[in-house]
């Protein structure tokens, strides 16, 4: 069993957590998880699915559960949803045991990943790109407020990866884990 402290990568959508977050897993010899994908798996219902059948706050207690459960194992690097933020009782239970990273992208760059992409259910549609601008507005500061940051915008996955490993590294050698600075 891995007793490292887990590496849970946080940001709006399109910062790139999934696919930072594999490469990541892979570099550190952790296993990687997609809360997205657990939600998933454990609804058997995509996450569009769920926003239209039960609608955003039910979404938002799932996440909070899963992402409790999923915490509680070590060993593990985590790409959460972008709206895991809305919760701070999220995070709080996901740095007990684990060092959390911010992934930053600009606007422009989580639109021009995010867009055309189906799974993305609150910004499809005609105004999608007006309705992200808003979200990335409310949701800046509670990003802004995780001590370690990422710079991904406009920058491979491959770079993105190397510069989280090097933060959780220190942060993990230093003994630390957690969400404070």
């Amino acid at each position: 069993m891995d007793t490292r402290p887990n590496l849970v990568l946080v940001g709006f959508m399109g910062s790139g957590k999934s696919s930072v977050g594999r490469l990541a897993a892979a570099d550190l010899g952790l296993r990687f998880v997609d809360l997205d994908h657990e939600i998933e798996q454990r609804e058997g219902a995509t996450i569009t699915r769920i926003f239209e059948t039960c609608g955003e706050e039910e979404f938002r207690r799932i996440e909070s559960k899963v992402a409790t459960e999923v915490a509680e194992r070590r060993g593990q690097v985590i790409a959460t949803g972008g709206g895991i933020v809305l919760r701070p009782v999220n995070l709080e239970r996901l740095g007990v045991a684990g060092v959390i990273v911010h992934l930053h992208v600009t606007p422009e760059c989580a639109w021009a990943r995010a867009r055309g992409h189906g799974h993305r259910p609150l910004v499809a549609g005609p105004d999608g790109e007006a309705r992200l601008r808003e979200l990335f507005a409310k949701r800046q500061p509670l990003y802004d407020a995780i001590p370690l940051s990422v710079e991904g915008s406009n920058r491979p996955p491959r770079a993105v990866a190397a510069d989280v490993v090097r933060v959780y590294r220190r942060r993990v050698d230093a003994g630390g884990s957690g969400i404070r600075a």
